[in-house]
């Protein structure tokens, strides 16, 4: 009887050493789940803040595209975020690397947590990477012998030429031939599918499209009104100098010889320019038609751009001759046309929503030029062009 009642009392001590043992595991293992679980938690809280850390960095970019940050940089309320800003070599690109760490969780592997965030911070490409872009038909024919379109083309990306037009087969129609140099690795003329280019033996492929992008017209307005309105009418007074911000109420006539214009011009009506010399660095803007007087010679010699809701006309036998050294921008939300015109010394880009069409006679001699940075043309009046776009994003092994 004494030995069952022993036998009945080592049974409970090894029960409840067992059941002891259990519970110690268990209060173990949930002590360690509730640790990996903060740990994780917090790794999170991490990630998160290496994402304002890339934030940190897109914000600083909108308010100025070239920011940099070559060595690690602490955002302001950020304490254990470092932040790498690095410019790409064409300033179109940025690339944003951005980690945190909280010192607290020690070897923990969410300790540290990193992302690497690419941004678009030039999307002026989208127009400005070609001398001639239309979302409609292309068509130039000179019929003053061949290569009198002469475009040298170097340092862009895709075809010096692009229709986005696919309707009408073909959207490019060139006649006679054209002369293209310093494009010997890319396509010479682009168009969308269902499109083409005539004559087919120019160096042409199929290409994605890339759309003219809309013109951001109240950022024109808002910067034009910000230094006054004034009524329009003629100006005429040889030598004249005009300086801007200006907004500018009804139609505008400039047949001024030797005018300088210097900064923003919104015009509420047409422009109609038949001035003989225009100098300063200008952005004239036009809620309707910018018309080039026929038979008038234009000379420009400072950076301009020429921007009208409407079409971009030259008239008969007008010809507009810019300084080698200067850029200029042509843009219309319309169409661009003329009819035995000519263009020389263009440096830049012609950028229309609607069609291109130079017809009998025309002459251009076209430079491709990049417009970043230049004086008196200002990016941002395409629409997002001040906003830096994530291209990609992605979690990166910390440094």
């Amino acid at each position: 009887m004494k030995s069952e009642r022993g036998l009945a009392l080592i049974t409970v001590i090894i029960v409840l050493a067992i059941v002891l043992v259990a519970v110690s595991a268990t209060i173990i293992l949930a002590r360690s789940e509730i640790s990996t679980s903060k740990n994780q938690e917090r790794g999170t809280e991490v990630l998160h803040e290496a994402e304002a850390g890339i934030s940190w960095a897109a914000s600083q970019l909108k308010a100025n595209l070239n920011f940099a940050a070559t060595t690690p940089t602490v955002p302001a309320g950020f304490p254990n975020v470092r932040v790498l800003v690095g410019q790409s070599p064409d300033g179109r690109t940025v690339t944003v690397t951005a980690w945190a760490t909280d010192p607290t969780l020690g070897d923990y592997p969410e300790a540290k947590r990193a992302i690497k965030a690419t941004f678009q911070v030039r999307i002026e490409q989208q127009y400005s990477q070609r001398p001639f872009t239309a979302n409609g038909t292309i068509n130039f024919n000179s019929e003053k012998g061949a290569n009198k379109l002469d475009i040298e083309y170097s340092g862009g990306s895709g075809p010096a030429i692009l229709s986005n037009w696919s309707t009408d087969n073909p959207s490019v129609i060139f006649d006679p031939d054209v002369r293209f140099s310093g494009d010997p690795t890319t396509p010479t003329i682009g168009y969308v599918a269902g499109g083409g280019v005539s004559p087919s033996t120019y160096k042409s492929a199929e290409y994605p499209p890339q759309p003219v992008p809309s013109m951001d017209w109240d950022y024109w307005k808002n910067t034009a009104s910000s230094g006054g309105t004034i009524p329009g009418g003629t100006w005429s007074t040889n030598g004249m100098t005009v300086t801007g911000p200006k907004l500018i109420n009804g139609d505008l006539v400039i047949n001024a010889n030797n005018i300088t214009l210097n900064g923003v011009f919104y015009v509420t009506g047409t422009v109609t320019i038949g001035a003989n010399h225009i100098y300063g660095n200008f952005t004239l803007v036009s809620e309707e038609d910018i018309v080039f007087t026929e038979n008038g010679t234009i000379k420009i010699h400072g950076n301009s751009a020429f921007l009208a809701k409407g079409d971009v006309i030259i008239q008969h036998n007008a010809s507009i001759k810019y300084d080698s050294q200067k850029a200029g921008l042509i843009y219309a939300q319309g169409d661009f046309s003329g009819y035995n015109v000519s263009i020389v010394d263009f440096n830049g880009a012609i950028s229309v929503q609607g069609k291109i069409d130079l017809t009998i006679g025309a002459q251009f001699n076209v430079h491709w030029r990049d417009l970043i940075n230049t004086p008196g043309l200002q990016p941002p009046g395409f629409s997002g062009l001040a906003t830096p776009v994530l291209e990609r994003w992605e979690e990166i092994p910390p440094p």
